[in-house]
């Protein structure tokens, strides 16, 4: 499995060993918002937004995948979304009625594509993500850092508030209720 995983390697023209390499970066980012507003009439708004932020960055054993010692960086597919609306009622001078509905999402992705697992070079080994595996060389070299294993990360958590104002005289009192839901 050693000299398998040797010859995996890239190799070098320094009389020493020594291996210098640099990996590729490349990322994209975007963003989006949108808002709408809406007067039904004079007593009546209602309001939505939706905001989306996306961040995407090849792993570079991806860009590179005859250089396995490129594994220790992972790449990233990330994305988040908000969409709220709500609606906002006036009864007459003295009372105001809000109702607001939220939704979050996040969705992490981290991962490479597979390079090779001790299976594959030979050592009977079972492996929890086939096609991949952590190796580290104290004073030599790393392949797969611990976090550029495959990783799937979503979120979702749900929210739906109402609040109810009300002046009496000198006195203003409010009433309300917020529930959320969170899916991990």
């Amino acid at each position: 499995a050693a000299l398998d995983l040797a010859r995996r390697l890239p190799s070098t023209t320094d009389p020493c060993g020594q291996l210098t390499h640099q990996t590729s970066n490349s990322s994209d980012q975007h963003q989006a918002v949108g808002r709408i507003d809406y007067q039904q009439s004079t007593n009546h708004s209602i309001f939505g937004r939706y905001m989306l932020t996306s961040y995407d960055e090849p792993s570079p054993f991806s860009l590179n995948p005859d250089n396995v010692l490129s594994t220790a960086t992972p790449g990233l597919d990330n994305m988040a979304q908000s969409v709220a609306a709500g609606s906002t009622m006036v009864f007459g001078s003295n009372m105001v009625n809000s109702l607001r509905f939220a939704f979050n999402r996040t969705s992490i992705h981290r991962g490479s594509p597979p390079w090779f697992d001790p299976q594959y070079l030979g050592s009977n080994v079972y492996s929890y993500n086939p096609g991949e595996m952590v190796l580290t060389i104290t004073g030599g070299f790393n392949i797969a850092a611990g976090t550029a294993t495959t990783g799937i990360f979503n979120t979702n958590t749900y929210q739906v508030g109402d609040d109810i104002s009300m002046v009496r005289g000198d006195h203003q009192i409010s009433l309300g209720v917020n529930t959320a839901y969170w899916k991990m």
